[in-house]
């Protein structure tokens, strides 16, 4: 019997575990979810180059994809963007090709934390 409360207590144990670790990821992905849609500051590398100092990242991309589309910097896959003057700003050359899931991470270093 009492290897049976040790056992309920253990598995009572790990399904808190399990349901803290479920809201961590939950609010991670809030998290995310709000720094592409809501202004947040911007460092001053990148308030110098969009002219604002507040942004979402959803704007900044609303700024740069058009120029990207006319001058054909995104690949035909659409996995590689051709950076331009933007690249100065991640600490890259101009006309460095840039995979679309590191281009996300680096435009996290845009906003002050």
């Amino acid at each position: 019997m009492e290897q049976l409360l040790q056992k309920a207590s253990h598995l009572s144990e790990e399904i808190l575990c399990l349901a803290k670790a479920s809201y961590s990821l939950y609010e991670d992905a809030k998290e995310c979810r709000n720094l592409y849609t809501e202004t947040h500051p911007l460092t001053p590398a990148a308030k110098a180059f969009f002219g604002v100092s507040n942004a979402s990242l959803q704007t900044l991309l609303q700024v740069c994809l058009p120029t990207w589309k006319e001058e054909q910097r995104i690949s035909p896959t659409g996995r590689t963007i051709r950076l331009g003057e933007e690249a100065s700003l991640f600490g890259l050359e101009k006309e460095t090709d840039v995979d679309v899931y590191v281009f996300y991470e680096k435009c996290l270093t845009l906003f002050r934390s």
